[in-house]
């Protein structure tokens, strides 16, 4: 196990709530609601972007996730049709639509490892 740290890029509206970041480790609980994800955090949202550090992360799979929660409700707000109404980030994210986690999982192989993402609006 070691230190992963995510850096959030992109974040347009830093003074308008917080940003939660992610990690899943288990295809079957992703995408799902973040209760499953293998560890969390909740850091302050800047325009220069923010990082956090996860210690601990057993070597291996994972995806990483992360939204601004603009409205400060603890929750990802999502439309009618579940598209997220807030800023999301997702590792490897290629296209809009919603994530797989083989096509988005990075492979944390060493501790000190860095994850960049961006995130985008839906």
């Amino acid at each position: 196990s070691g230190k992963l740290t995510v850096q959030v890029e992109g974040i347009e509206k830093p003074t308008s709530g917080e940003l939660y970041i992610f990690l899943f480790d288990d295809p079957e609980n992703f995408p799902g609601d973040v209760v499953n994800a293998a560890q969390s955090a909740k850091v302050k949202a800047t325009k220069a972007g923010s990082t956090y550090t996860f210690s601990n992360v057993p070597l291996g799979d994972y995806v990483v996730m992360a939204f601004q929660d603009r409205n400060k409700n603890g929750e990802m707000d999502r439309n009618l049709i579940g598209f997220p109404k807030e800023p999301i980030a997702v590792s490897k994210m290629k296209r809009l639509g919603k994530p797989d986690f083989d096509r988005n999982k990075i492979a944390f192989v060493k501790s000190g490892q860095v994850v960049s993402i961006t995130l985008r609006n839906q």
